[in-house]
């Protein structure tokens, strides 16, 4: 049986790990070699001429690769762009959904349910569903197009799973914390700025680095509301050759490498932090187990 489980384990990573394993190998491969057949596992002789370019750091061209070498701005501007809204983003988020999240774990309020029930259900709504009202009311206002706007579309789908997890984190850590802490003289706001949130911190960290990702990867909303070419985000930057004409398949593959980074390192991370947090039962605001 847990031999039988180990193998499906294995299967299950390689499929997933296939694709991503085959872009980084493509992208130190000329185009050459790509082409080739039969397909190199390796790379025959491995070449960093690729992410050169992919930085801007090279411009020599070859047949065909003009089309690529013109998305290369595009592509760091989008790198940057990413960067600044997920990071917004992510500091926004914690400083919402951390009071948010103790709030629903320690207290009970009026429509305490309701309310959660609320937020949960609007992280259950597709960013395609939403994308159009979105649009609209953003050109109303005058959002479309702006850093600030793209931060407020993503925190809607960062804000409820983050209040959601941390309310079960919060849940899970004993109430006689609380009540120790207030009787040797804390008030309510030293209690959770010197109790609660050290203990908090690897949950907080795993949630940051949720919720940073959460932007780093949304596409729908970040390519209709950017409205800009210039103000893309990574994922809207890597979609454009899909949509124009090239063939430099060895530059594209190093933008995609580049773009993985991030997901590798937030993978390690929340493997590490993943395992301490619980999620609350709506209904019961209590942690399972």
């Amino acid at each position: 049986m847990k031999l039988g489980t180990a193998v499906c384990a294995a299967l299950i990573a390689l499929w997933s790990l296939l694709p991503v394993y085959w872009i980084v190998n493509l992208s130190f491969q000329t185009r050459l070699q790509i082409y080739s057949l039969p397909s190199s596992l390796v790379p025959p002789t491995p070449i960093l001429e690729n992410y050169m370019k992919a930085f801007g750091l090279s411009t020599k061209a070859t047949f065909g690769s003009l089309a690529g070498l013109g998305l290369v701005p595009q592509f760091l501007s989008g790198l940057q762009n990413s960067i600044v809204v997920a990071t917004l983003v992510m500091i926004a988020t914690l400083l919402l959904c951390i009071p948010a999240g103790y709030a629903f774990a320690r207290f009970s309020f009026p429509l305490r349910s309701a309310i959660f029930f609320t937020i949960l259900f609007a992280r259950s709504l597709p960013p395609i569903a939403t994308s159009i009202p979105y649009y609209q009311f953003y050109k109303q206002i005058g959002l479309l197009g702006t850093i600030p706007g793209l931060v407020l579309v993503h925190m809607t789908l960062t804000v409820p799973l983050t209040t959601w997890v941390l309310s079960g984190f919060f849940s899970s850590l004993p109430v006689e914390l609380d009540k120790q802490a207030r009787m040797d003289g804390c008030g309510r706001f030293k209690l959770f700025s010197r109790v609660i949130i050290p203990i908090a911190a690897p949950g907080l960290a795993a949630v940051a680095v949720l919720a940073w990702l959460t932007s780093w990867n949304e596409f729908v909303l970040a390519l209709l509301l950017a409205y800009t070419r210039d103000l893309y985000t990574i994922a809207p930057a890597l979609a454009a050759p899909l949509f124009g004409i090239g063939t430099d398949v060895e530059l594209y593959t190093a933008f995609a490498s580049v773009a993985l980074i991030p997901s590798v390192i937030a993978a390690v991370v929340l493997q590490k932090f993943m395992t301490r947090l619980k999620i609350v039962d709506p209904l019961t605001f209590r942690t399972p187990g």
